[in-house]
């Protein structure tokens, strides 16, 4: 089934009326030829597994004819279905959302499915819904209900319920069963949002729009917020333009907003800027988030050795940043931060400077941030970095067998294509023999080198095509320390094989054998599991990478343990675990985790890695360059 069927399936299942090909058409940003032709390929399939798309005056509708063979269609059980258990889940608490009770035979009849497979559904949910401090309980004769406070059921409604779901062509029969004209609603929405000075491209319009909807279905069923953070946190025109997004939501939905519910809108939707900010007694002082950004610049210099001092840029983004969303960490609220997974892995080092600021806001300050607050705030300090990098220069020496002319165009189209490069000069392998490389970074040569330089040697091709430029930047990039990298791995730190069934118990196993070790002590437990708690480690499907900073100590470590079988982390399996011990003493190599984050992106390679019980084997395939980088070559 392609990416277009499975979003016309969902729009269909999820539709409490018909939809005409032109309402389809619109929602999924194709034209209604399209639809019919889409139609006609998903008829059939639909014809298979229980049930028929009708068609008549009124547009298409989802009929279901067999329960049985339908429930294991929508299941996936055949392989082909578009929706999964994760996503039956979710629907179970879309429905429990919007009702104080639902029976195993409501629930079931709703979704299509069987008495048991609701039970599967419940504890699925259940689970999901414990990592969102919500509880979803039962009671007999009345069914299944959720418990918890009402802003953490909105945040789970968000993060979990919404999680990347694009509010455009959004469609719930039950969150949306009292919005009178969900287009018309959200149109207002944004044009009051851009009018506040939101771009139209601003990904937090989408994380805002799914708070608005999620307020007015709660509030039109009945469960509205009593009462929630300080009005002190948010500025007049934030409050004025709350007052405003409440009577859209309230006129749309038919139902009222309260002056918390006001409250709690004016946090979600947090300041604008600190310049030319009004200072009241009751508004938050800017002055008090330059104090906390010194701190967390502080912080990170002496952690990770990494100086922001001068980095105005910084300084300013980042107290802009926290004095417009300190409301919103008040409440925990989920604003959706699209490019999360890039920002974890590619700027790794960024990201960890957001979560040591992440817990000094929560430790010193009691604002809470989530992981995607904390993918803001690393945007900030990968700008920084990326500023910093830009000043580098690299020294780079060409060696062709070509005349002046080839070789001159091979200069011109090196400088041109790699960034922070210069190069030297560009020689002959004769001339290499006794070429002074002292300051110089990386050889590029077009011809094999026997015997090996001194120094790093990238092979190219005479014309130095797209290939050689990538092969260079990865260099620069990700390998040129690789040596000292390797330096921090030893075999006394290689446990392979280890046996665990779940993730708490991996951290557990990783503490007591790193203790037993000699290279952690007890004290540092907490920070392992600490770190855990405020952003999961993963950085590529099987491969996580849990640290944490250490007291005491004059060397920073890496650790390795592979598992026996797949251990579920957070958001994907790992059976790979770096453990980075920090020395606060001496720091870690800024370039450390986005080394290993490119050396293990292939999972074919991971696999192997885990299958290794040799630390001589498994540092050779780790270090071994991926498959489309070009060979370097080392002076040993």
């Amino acid at each position: 089934m392609t990416t277009t069927n499975q979003e016309l399936f969902s729009l269909l299942l999820h539709a409490n009326t018909p939809l005409t090909s032109s309402e389809l058409a619109g929602r999924l940003g194709i034209s209604s030829r399209t639809v019919k032709r889409e139609v006609q390929k998903l008829a059939p399939e639909l014809q298979a597994h229980g049930a028929r798309l009708a068609s008549g005056n009124s547009g298409y509708r989802l009929e279901v004819l067999d329960s049985g063979a339908f429930s294991n269609y929508a299941l996936g059980t055949d392989g082909h279905g578009p929706d999964s258990e994760d996503f039956l889940a979710r629907e179970v608490f879309s429905v429990l959302s919007t009702r104080e009770y639902a029976t195993q035979d409501d629930l079931a009849d709703i979704l299509y499915v069987s008495r048991s497979t609701v039970g599967k559904l419940i504890k699925r949910t259940r689970a999901a819904l414990e990592k969102n401090q919500v509880v979803l309980s039962s009671r007999p004769h009345y069914g299944y209900y959720l418990i918890g406070q009402e802003e953490a059921i909105r945040n789970a409604m968000v993060s979990w319920l919404l999680r990347d779901q694009d509010m455009e062509s959004f469609s719930n029969r039950w969150l949306l069963d009292r919005c009178n004209s969900y287009s018309e609603m959200t149109r207002l929405l944004r044009r009051q949002l851009q009018s506040a000075g939101y771009e139209p491209s601003d990904p937090r319009i989408n994380g805002l729009v799914k708070y608005f909807v999620v307020c007015g279905c709660r509030c039109a069923h009945g469960q509205s917020i009593e009462e929630c953070g300080s009005e002190a946190l948010v500025e007049p025109r934030t409050r004025s333009l709350a007052h405003g997004v409440s009577q859209v939501i309230a006129r749309h939905f038919g139902t009222h907003l309260s002056n918390a519910e006001e409250l709690y809108l004016s946090l979600l939707l947090g300041n604008f800027s600190t310049e030319g900010s009004k200072k009241e007694k009751d508004l938050a002082d800017p002055l008090f988030f330059e104090q906390v950004v010194d701190k967390c610049i502080s912080e990170v210099q002496d952690t990770y050795g990494i100086d922001f001092s001068n980095d105005e840029t910084l300084r300013r983004g980042l107290v802009s940043h926290l004095y417009s969303t300190c409301s919103r960490m008040q409440i925990n609220a989920v604003l959706d931060f699209p490019m999360l997974s890039m920002v974890k892995s590619q700027y790794a080092e960024a990201y960890d400077c957001a979560v040591l600021c992440g817990r000094i806001l929560l430790d010193s300050y009691g604002l809470q941030s989530n992981e995607d607050s904390l993918g803001y705030i690393a945007m900030h300090f990968a700008a920084a970095m990326e500023r910093a990098n830009a000043h580098d220069i690299y020294r780079v020496l060409i060696v062709c067998a070509t005349g002046f002319a080839g070789s001159e165009l091979l200069r011109t189209r090196v400088i041109s294509q790699v960034a922070n490069v210069s190069v030297v000069a560009v020689i002959s392998a004769y001339d290499l023999k006794g070429y002074d490389l002292s300051g110089i970074s990386l050889i590029l040569s077009t011809v094999e080198l026997n015997p090996a330089p001194a120094k790093p040697c990238v092979h190219i091709t005479q014309f130095f095509d797209d290939a050689d430029a990538m092969a260079v930047s990865d260099y620069l990039r990700y390998f040129r320390d690789i040596e000292h990298i390797k330096a921090l791995f030893s075999p006394t730190l290689f446990f392979p094989h280890v046996f665990v069934s779940d993730k708490d118990r991996a951290l557990d196993l990783v503490c007591k054998r790193l203790i037993d070790a000699q290279v952690m002590e007890p004290k540092d437990r907490e920070s392992i599991f600490r770190r855990e708690e405020i952003s999961s480690t993963e950085i590529n499907p099987l491969v996580a990478m849990p640290h944490c900073i250490l007291d005491s100590g004059d060397a920073t470590k890496i650790a390795v343990f592979t598992t026996t079988s797949a251990v579920d982390w957070q958001y994907m399996d790992v059976q790979l675990i770096f453990v980075l011990l920090i020395s606060r003493k001496v720091g870690l190599f800024k370039r450390t985790f986005t080394t290993i984050y490119r050396l293990t992106q292939d999972r074919d390679k991971v696999a192997r890695l885990v299958e290794t019980d040799d630390f001589g084997d498994f540092l050779e395939e780790l270090f071994r360059l991926p498959s489309n980088a070009k060979p370097l070559r080392f002076n040993r």
